[in-house]
């Protein structure tokens, strides 16, 4: 009988101490498994700061080789004068064979400012200014 209790006894503590240490392993497991949503959000957060570093930097790579090349600026063929029935005057230009205002785009350019010497545009913040061709025949008489 005293060796059934002393086996008893043995397989009583082992298995105690084997729950303990299955206790101990599951608790560093659960505070593994609470710890991983936030090192994933720690470098989700990390990661997402790099892709817009470097989106930021593929920019400015691109805005220094759009800025340091000359684009080809579209032609001033012309420039219209209106006035309306109040006496303001309104300009529209002939720029490329197409109508526009100020404040319009013609070829990527936007137009700032119709003037009578010429027309104003900007483009990748830069400013250009066309003068208007000579007149080489005209209806109305100087």
């Amino acid at each position: 009988m005293t060796k059934v209790k002393l086996f008893s006894a043995f397989w009583f503590f082992l298995a105690g101490s084997m729950l303990s240490y299955n206790f101990l392993k599951l608790k560093q497991l659960k505070n593994f498994h609470l710890n991983i949503p936030e090192n994933v959000k720690i470098l989700e957060k990390k990661l997402s700061e790099a892709e817009a570093l470097i989106s930021k930097e593929k920019i400015k790579k691109e805005e220094l080789r759009i800025t340091s090349e000359k684009p080809v600026l579209p032609v001033l063929e012309g420039i219209i004068k209106s006035f309306d029935s109040e006496g303001n005057i309104h300009r529209i230009a002939l720029i490329d064979g197409k109508l526009v205002e100020e404040g319009s785009y013609v070829n990527g350019f936007f137009v700032k400012k119709i003037t009578e010497n010429g027309v104003y545009l900007s483009k990748y913040n830069r400013d250009w200014f066309i003068k208007i061709p000579e007149i080489r025949f005209s209806v109305v008489e100087r």
